[in-house]
């Protein structure tokens, strides 16, 4: 099977930008319940494939088990081994429980005869629940609107400037905006990029991502949870003073889906840190929509080591 890397050279019929759903988060069936995706990212000085698009997958593979009516309100999932972006990967989801109101899939996405992840995944018939007495929500924090701020791809752009005498850098900057799948409008983009220290104690950000999707919730929620594994875990860098980082990965993600949104449009997404300890450090997300409802909370728990 011919394999594509997000981040290899296009070829010229092949310049231009990607859609999250379906291309990044595509599967195919190969069988009942068993799903194939051949197309991976993998960033700069990463083990293996991001995690976020094998969890996103993996979603998108359960969803396709589920009745109509039926959305993702929880998933919990464990990273067991780095990804090869040069292999397939199948995703093998197994129907635990239908029942009148929730129903839940265990997936297991396998990498040359190896479990890479395994996932639940729970879904609920949010629009059967007919009286919603108890309605309760952290608030929005008050931050600078999206449209007052710069954006990663024009951070990129003038960083690719600057490298009109490093065919090499500018090759790599210039392959990370094509395939960047979502638009990021961080509070503060050089402290994004990891250009000037974070005295706020958490990175929060604005994103949406770059084309339409249509309106099944499912394919939103899949690529929330994409985009919620894009920053969390950096959120640690903030406490990491002491030395510098050697070793940085994902062992485990969790997201609780709270209301319907749009990941077409503009959400906030915060990561703070909340814990460090014994090489690990627990990371804490919550996603709002523009409008200041809160969509999603995410957990991760991951390993960093410093380097004396």
């Amino acid at each position: 099977m011919a394999l594509k890397m997000l981040d290899d050279e296009p070829t010229k019929e092949e310049i231009k930008v990607l859609d999250l759903v379906p291309d990044v988060l595509g599967v195919k069936e190969l069988d009942t319940d068993l799903y194939i995706a051949d197309q991976f990212w993998k960033a700069q000085r990463a083990r293996g494939t991001f995690g976020g698009q094998i969890i996103g997958q993996a979603l998108m593979s359960a969803s396709r088990t589920v009745a109509d009516n039926l959305n993702l309100h929880s998933i919990h999932s464990y990273f067991l081994r780095p990804g090869d972006p040069n292999s397939p990967v199948i995703y093998k989801v197994s129907r635990t429980r239908d029942g009148g109101s929730f129903s839940s899939r265990s997936i297991s996405a396998i990498q040359k005869g190896r479990p890479i992840l395994t996932l639940q995944a729970s879904f609920h018939n949010e629009a059967a629940e007919k009286t919603n007495i108890f309605d309760y929500q952290v608030a929005m924090p008050k931050v600078a609107h999206h449209s007052q701020l710069s954006s990663v791809h024009e951070y990129l752009a003038l960083l690719l400037s600057s490298f009109e005498n490093d065919s090499n850098r500018a090759e790599k900057v210039r392959n990370f905006m094509k395939y960047l799948p979502m638009d990021i409008k961080p509070l503060d983009v050089e402290v994004y990029m990891g250009n000037k220290s974070n005295s706020t104690k958490n990175i929060t950000s604005w994103f949406k991502v770059r084309n339409p999707i249509g309106d099944n919730q499912n394919e939103h929620r899949a690529a929330a949870s994409y985009i919620s594994d894009w920053s969390l875990l950096y959120s640690s860098t903030v406490h990491q003073s002491k030395a510098p980082v050697s070793m940085m990965v994902s062992l485990d993600h969790s997201i609780w889906f709270h209301r319907p949104f749009r990941i077409d449009e503009w959400v906030l997404y915060e990561a703070v840190c909340d814990n460090m300890a014994n090489s690990r450090s627990l990371c804490q997300g919550r996603i709002w929509t523009e409008s200041g409802e809160l969509v999603a909370t995410v957990m991760q728990e991951g390993l960093v080591r410093g380097k004396l």
